[in-house]
């Protein structure tokens, strides 16, 4: 009776618990609902800047092409004399010189002063008519004799134009506007998606009424269809809606559709519409909703029966078990995981007190100081500028914390023929003289025996070492090779001394001896010259040279390597039109970008002419493409300047992950390659990430 009492005692938190996790899932239901379709409108109204933005970018290449036009001797003469059948044909050929890649069709107008219309290219038997009474943006033009972009209300509709005068010397002979028709743009830049459409009211025409301008007919202005709708958009919507949205953005659910729209303005920040968007609206709360009851459900169901089976066995043992296994763990830190597994031994659960409890919190706390300690020290001996720092530091650390005071630290030469000393601490003298290491690797005790020599156990005893003295030789590997021996001398024979120093102290010997070797590489790196003379960057014999090295560490440490293979764009052009001089120029600001957008631990190699290697250390495949895409994108956006030049370059990048695509790192430089050609063939000036 008193143990159904104790379970009943148990269980009534238990059961209040999980209706008030279920109250928390109706909450949590409720708020991601709300947050997520706030997120949704803030999706869909910068989806629909991003629209407005391109209509901006078009202005600004509308006005550029219009300057050049204003520009051209054979547009200024043909304008002078009044031939309107010479100035359109000089037009077409300078436009198709332009060599223009846009999707929509180019619109091109000649005025004369005060806005007289002298010749439209789509229309050239409509002229002579007076347009200033509706064309703002000419006659600014005009008096200001400065070129003008932006969007503009003409009786084709909104247009998005470029304005730019037409001089003779500080004479206006005129002006020439280059426009793109806006419902076509819209049109074309609308994804195909059944729950999207898209359109754009003009204001003269929202009055209490929205709809949008009609131009349908010929299908250019293009308003897109509001397809996914079962009535017009203006019986949808109020007309508040509408005006409103002239001087901010707004947002509207009808149903399971959201409607967003923000203002258009012109190229004088006046409005002159509002860009309304209708996208199908999730169900968020009902989705969220099912998607808490069905984790909570999930959870608490296992849960549940595990605190039934909890309440009729004992927790105790469980929790003694695990803290015996921890103190192995403990005891074998930095060793082998498969020495790990071969030493933990499942017992018979025993009756323990709370006592455990506390002994397993104290036994995970000083786990997790070892390895803090560990990643420390391996954090700041690779702060160290030279190998002669990171020993200082090692002599530091084994005198201090372990209280280690006689020792002697030898360092194996890369030929395996000649062991150095490289760290000697005596702080009793006596032990000087006992000390007898050979200079070559081959006649030493410890190397031949490949493993651990003291003279605690006969067998492992070294012959070249006196008797009166205890000691301790452990070799230190690195990629399968010998690099090294520590020899630790004690006044007294201990076995506890033995497993301080193998199982504490032979981490951080082996985190310092591996740092060591990649800074030997460093230095050889540095001290050969292997640095390409144009862009300072490695040549490609240091791949040649250390790749090998390059590829063991990298699968000894068990760290992803990426790849990323780099070609400038059209880079012959680059020669060919500003010089090689300038190509020159180019490769070395490029090269630059590259190295100010790599870590310390990351090479940059120049692998041909205009192809440029980069092997990135320890990196996953996300980071891998926001690398490359971060310095594909600096690239595109720098302006590199050469005399009075200025020159703008693209890259295309290939990339590929070692021991993810290649068993070699040879393999997966081929892999990049391999990305590069596509993307290259996708059009240039994009990344690609190999994949079998």
């Amino acid at each position: 009776m008193k143990e159904r009492s104790l379970k009943t005692k148990l269980l009534l938190p238990f059961i209040a618990l999980e209706f008030f996790i279920i109250l928390v899932a109706f909450i949590w239901s409720y708020y991601e609902s709300w947050r997520q379709q706030k997120f949704f409108f803030i999706q869909k109204n910068s989806f629909l800047r991003k629209n407005l933005n391109k209509f901006e970018e078009l202005s600004r290449i509308a006005v550029q092409d219009a300057i050049l036009l204003s520009e051209c001797k054979r547009i200024i003469e043909a304008f002078k004399a009044r031939d309107r059948e010479k100035l359109s044909k000089v037009t077409y050929k300078f436009l198709n010189e332009l060599e223009m890649v846009l999707p929509y069709r180019y619109y091109v107008h000649y005025h004369f002063p005060h806005a007289i219309s002298f010749l439209r290219l789509w229309k050239p038997n409509k002229y002579g008519d007076d347009i200033s009474s509706f064309r703002r943006m000419i006659v600014d033009v005009q008096r200001s004799k400065r070129p003008v972009w932006g969007i503009e209300l003409g009786r084709m509709g909104l247009a998005i134009r470029g304005i730019a005068p037409i001089l003779d010397g500080d004479r206006l002979l005129g002006s020439v506007e280059v426009f793109f028709d806006m419902g076509e743009v819209l049109r074309k830049n609308t994804p195909v998606n059944p729950g999207f459409s898209q359109g754009i009211y003009i204001v003269s025409q929202l009055n209490l009424f929205a709809s949008p301008y009609k131009s349908i007919k010929k299908k250019e202005s293009g308003l897109i269809a509001w397809k996914p709708l079962s009535q017009t958009c203006e019986k949808l919507l109020p007309s508040s809606f509408f005006r409103d949205a002239l001087s901010m953005p707004v947002h509207l659910i009808k149903g399971k559709f959201l409607f967003v729209s923000i203002p258009v303005y012109d190229y004088s920040k006046e409005p002159v519409g509002v860009y309304v968007g209708c996208f199908l609206c999730p169900s968020f709360f009902t989705k969220n909703l099912l998607y808490s009851l069905f984790t909570v459900c999930l959870i608490l169901f296992p849960v549940t029966l595990f605190y039934f089976y909890l309440i009729n066995t004992e927790i105790i043992s469980p929790i003694r078990l695990l803290n015996a296994n921890l103190n192995i763990v403990d005891r074998i830190i930095g060793q082998h995981l498969m020495l790990f597994f071969k030493e933990l031994k499942m017992e018979e659960f025993i009756r323990g007190t709370n006592k455990e409890i506390a002994l397993l919190a104290n036994q995970v706390y000083k786990i997790i100081e070892k390895l803090r300690s560990l990643i420390t020290f391996r954090h700041y001996i690779e702060q160290e500028k030279n190998i002669a720092e990171v020993y200082e530091r090692l002599k530091i650390l084994l005198t201090q914390k372990f209280k280690l005071q006689n020792f002697v630290i030898y360092e194996v030469s890369n030929s395996k023929n000649k062991m150095y000393k490289v760290v000697e601490v005596f702080r009793d003298p006596i032990f000087k003289e006992f000390v007898f290491c050979p200079d070559v690797p081959e006649n030493c005790e410890c190397v031949r025996v490949g493993g651990v020599v003291c003279n605690l156990i006969p067998e492992e005893m070294c012959r070249y070492m006196k008797e009166d003295i205890c000691y301790l030789c452990i070799p230190i590997k690195g990629e399968g090779n010998l690099i090294g021996i520590v020899m630790f001398l004690f006044r007294e024979c201990d076995e506890s001394l033995k497993d301080l120093v193998i199982y504490q102290v032979v981490p951080y010997l082996e985190i310092a001896f591996s740092v060591i070797t990649v800074k030997k590489y460093a230095e050889i790196l540095k001290k050969a010259a292997l640095h390409d003379y144009l862009t300072g960057l490695y040549n490609r014999r240091v791949l040649e040279d250390f790749i090998t090295h390059f590829e063991a560490l990298a699968l000894r440490q068990r760290k992803k390597v990426g790849v990323l293979m780099l070609d400038l764009d059209h880079f012959k052009q680059i020669n060919d039109i500003y010089g090689h001089r300038a190509g020159d120029e180019v490769l070395r600001q490029v090269a630059l970008i590259i190295k100010n957008n790599l870590r310390k631990s990351d090479i940059a190699i120049r692998y041909g002419g205009e192809e440029i290697l980069l092997l990135l250390n320890d990196i996953q495949k996300d980071s891998l493409f926001d690398t490359a895409e971060k310095i594909r994108k600096t690239v595109a956006k720098t302006e590199i300047f050469y005399e009075d030049k200025v020159i703008k370059v693209t890259v295309s990048i290939g990339a590929a992950l070692f021991s993810d695509v290649g068993s070699r790192l040879e393999e997966t430089i081929k892999y990049a390659d391999k990305a590069l050609y596509e993307a290259k063939s996708l059009g240039r000036n994009k990344v690609v990430i190999f994949s079998k």
